[in-house]
């Protein structure tokens, strides 16, 4: 819709039959006699509020350990204002609105060498034992967010919003889960070996509504809930902002120090980030994607270049003379 009049506001024969028709010069822009106005201002705006809570042990007898909470509510504005009247419009959750997280990390150091509580007087057993430290942290936090989109021109030509028809914001993201349907399923499950995010009825009703992936309107369940572009006046849709489901990361190290000699000194240390190789997922895909309700991605922290998704070993060892 947004694309058709624009057509007919840029096209010079197209615009004149507009007028000719008797159409006012402004139906569509509200001063066609304006090439562009333009405005550069600071006027943009973040807020972050955090609540924090945080208990510590310090070392002692060799254990320490460090938890803390965090509730944060991150909110900014987007990109270019739809609208100077009520820039409220395009205020919404950041990129780094994490609501949730729960971060606990300890360290201990194996009581046995010098200094410990036990001592060998083996030498070697002595050499072996002494120096271990085992460290781990634990994160859990909730999912960061992400806009569901149509990836369609919306009815002023630049938004590319989703209508929610029987189904409410609260609930479409009630429904969001990861759920793996593995290839031993029975015949005729939907894509074996995939991971979806969402209900396969609600994903099938909604490749129905956007004709995709074989679906068209006749096979489309007007009483069941999908998600629809914005096709007519009064149905003006919005990006939707949804989350990404809670995320759970366990880092662990083993650290071993050992003294040669009075000027030589070891250190050997092994670091397992995502001990556990649990997967977290990123959710991204919009409803005129093909693959919209599936996902392939494996979550990243926000800097993109710390977090692979997947287990990784990393084994250093440091010589001191």
């Amino acid at each position: 819709m947004g694309s058709l009049a624009n057509t007919y506001q840029t096209n010079t024969t197209d615009y004149g039959r507009l007028i000719a028709a008797g159409y006012h010069a402004n139906l569509f822009v509200v001063n066609p006699a304006v090439a562009g106005a333009d405005i550069i201002t600071n006027g943009g705006f973040n807020t972050y509020n955090a609540l924090q809570i945080e208990v510590n042990r310090r070392l002692a007898s060799g254990l320490l350990v460090q938890g803390s909470y965090v509730w944060a509510k991150s909110l900014g504005e987007g990109g270019q204002p739809t609208t100077l009247r009520n820039r409220g419009l395009d205020k919404g959750p950041a990129n780094n609105d994490i609501r949730d997280a729960f971060k606990i990390n300890g360290l201990y150091q194996l009581p046995i060498g010098a200094g410990r509580q036990f001592l060998s007087t083996t030498p070697v057993v002595k050499k072996i034992l002494e120096g271990w430290e085992i460290s781990g942290i634990n994160r859990m936090q909730s999912g960061a967010v992400f806009a569901l989109s149509s990836g369609r021109d919306g009815m002023d030509g630049s938004g590319s919003g989703v209508v929610l028809e029987n189904i409410t914001l609260k609930q479409l993201q009630n429904d969001i889960s990861i759920q793996k349907v593995t290839p031993t399923q029975t015949a005729g499950a939907t894509n074996p070996g995939q991971v979806l995010w969402l209900p396969p009825s609600l994903v099938t009703n909604t490749n129905a509504a956007f004709e995709s992936n074989g679906q068209s309107w006749s096979t489309l369940n007007t009483s069941a809930p999908y998600i629809g572009p914005q096709l007519a006046p009064g149905t003006y849709g919005y990006e939707v902002n949804l989350r990404n489901p809670w995320q759970y990361h366990f880092d662990a190290a083993i650290l071993k120090r050992t003294r040669i000699k009075e000027r030589i000194d070891t250190e050997l240390q092994v670091n397992f980030d995502n001990i556990l190789n649990y997967n977290n997922f990123l959710l991204s895909n919009g409803p005129s994607s093909t693959s919209f309700g599936k996902t392939t991605s494996a979550y990243n922290d926000l800097s993109y270049n710390y977090d692979s998704g997947a287990r990784t070993i990393e084994i250093r060892l440091h010589i001191r003379f």
